[in-house]
C-alpha cells in the first residue's frame, strides 16, 4: 500500500528539515518554499495532506489554503496550519480559510506527529464514508433501474395476454425490445409464420435465414455482440447486445422473460383460433342436425297420420272383429310412439351440441 502524500508549504529551512526528518518513513513528503511552487506541485500530484505556513514570501498562507481548496473539488485533500501565530484572529482564520486543524509553534514532535497521524486517520475514514455513499448510491440508482425494467416486464406480459393476432404480439415484442435500448427483430409461429422488424418492417433474407438456421439453438445463442433468444413459437433477434458482462446477465434474464410471455401468448392465440374453428364447424353441424331433425320429424308425422288414414279405410273393407282391429291399432301406436322417442332422442342430441357450442364461446371469450 503506498504512503500518505504530503505536501509542505515552508520557508523555515530548517522546520522543513524537521518535518522531512520526522514524516520521511510514513508519508511520501514534498517540500516547497512559496505559494507558487506549492501550487504547481499540488496541480501535478495532489497532496492527501497539506501542510500550511502563514507567513510566505509571495502569499499568505490563508489565501493559499483557499486557492488549493478550489482546485481540489472533490475534497480529496486534508489542510493543517503550522504556524508561530496564537491568536485567536488568526486560528479563525485559518478554519475560515477551510483548514481542518491548525497547530503552533513551537510544537513538541511526538505532538506534532501524533496530530498529522491523527488527521490522516480522519480523512482516510472521510474517504471511506465518502466510498460507502457512493457505492450506496450506484446500488440504489441499479436498483431503481432493474425495478423499472422489470416493471416494463410485467407490463409486457399483461399486454401480450391481450393481444388478439400474431402481429400485434409482435409489435409488443419489438416495443419492449426498444425500451430496453434493444434492436431486434422478431419471428412467430402460430398457424402462420411472421416475421418483422422493430419498426414493422419487412426482416432481410439474412434475418430470415438466421431464424431458420439458429431457431433450434438453444434459448440463447450469442454470436458477437447478437443473440438469438428462442422458444417452440418465438424467436428474437437481437444485433446490440452490451459487452459489459454484468448488464448481459441481466439482459439475458429480461429476454429469458419477454420469451417466455411471449411463447405463451403465442400458444394461447393457437389454441383460441383453433377453438374458433371448432365453433365454426360445431355451428355448422349444430344447424344441420336442427335442419335434419325438423325436417324427420315433420315428415314421420306425416306418414303415420297418412298410415292411420289409410288403416282405417281399409280395416272397414276386410271385416276384422274389434278384437283384432284393437290390435293393428295398438300395433300401430306402439310403432309411432317408438319414432317419437327416436325424434325426441335426436332433439337431446341438438341440445348436447347446443351445450357444447356454447362452452366453446365461453372458452373464447375468457
Amino acid at each position: 500500500m503506498s504512503k500518505p502524500r504530503i505536501l509542505s508549504v515552508e520557508d523555515d529551512v530548517d522546520f522543513q528539515y524537521l518535518l522531512l526528518y520526522l514524516l520521511k518513513d510514513d508519508y511520501d513528503i514534498t517540500t516547497t518554499a512559496t505559494a507558487a511552487e506549492a501550487q504547481h506541485e499540488f496541480a501535478v500530484n495532489q497532496a492527501d495532506i497539506v501542510l500550511l505556513d502563514v507567513g510566505l514570501p509571495d502569499m499568505d498562507g490563508y489565501q493559499l489554503c483557499k486557492a488549493l481548496k478550489a482546485a481540489d473539488s472533490d475534497e480529496h485533500s486534508v489542510f493543517i496550519f503550522i504556524s508561530g501565530h496564537d491568536s485567536l484572529e488568526q486560528r479563525l482564520a485559518g478554519y475560515s480559510a477551510g483548514a481542518d486543524d491548525y497547530i503552533v509553534k513551537p510544537v513538541e514532535t511526538d505532538e506534532l506527529k501524533a496530530r498529522i497521524q491523527s488527521i490522516s486517520k480522519f480523512q482516510q475514514g472521510k474517504r471511506n464514508l465518502q466510498a460507502q455513499e457512493q457505492f450506496s448510491r450506484e446500488m440504489a440508482f441499479k436498483a431503481m433501474g432493474e425495478a423499472s425494467q422489470y416493471g416494463t416486464i410485467l407490463q409486457f406480459i399483461k399486454q401480450a395476454t391481450g393481444c388478439q393476432s400474431l402481429r400485434e404480439l409482435a409489435l409488443a415484442c419489438a416495443e419492449i425490445c426498444n425500451n430496453l435500448s434493444l434492436n431486434c427483430c422478431v419471428q412467430l409461429k402460430g398457424q402462420e409464420t411472421l416475421a418483422l422488424r422493430a419498426n414493422g418492417g419487412k426482416c432481410s433474407p439474412i434475418e430470415l435465414e438466421l431464424f431458420e438456421v439458429l431457431s433450434g439453438r438453444g434459448r440463447i445463442f450469442p454470436f458477437g455482440n447478437r443473440a438469438m433468444c428462442n422458444d417452440r413459437h418465438v424467436s428474437l433477434l437481437i444485433t446490440n447486445l452490451p459487452s459489459d458482462d454484468e448488464k448481459m446477465g441481466q439482459i439475458r434474464d429480461l429476454l429469458a422473460a419477454i420469451v417466455e410471455a411471449a411463447e405463451a401468448a403465442v400458444v394461447s392465440l393457437t389454441q383460441r383460433s383453433t377453438l374458433q374453428q371448432l365453433l365454426a364447424s360445431m355451428q355448422s353441424t349444430l344447424a344441420s342436425v336442427t335442419e335434419v331433425y325438423s325436417d324427420n320429424k315433420g315428415q314421420t308425422t306425416e306418414i303415420m297420420d297418412a298410415m292411420m288414414r289409410e288403416m282405417e279405410e281399409n280395416l272397414r273393407v276386410l271385416g276384422l272383429t274389434d278384437e283384432q282391429e284393437a290390435f293393428f291399432f295398438k300395433l300401430v301406436n306402439g310403432t309411432q310412439t317408438s319414432l317419437m322417442k327416436m325424434l325426441d332422442h335426436e332433439q337431446n342430441i341438438e341440445e348436447q351440441l347446443l351445450a357444447i357450442v356454447d362452452s366453446i364461446k365461453h372458452s373464447i371469450s375468457r
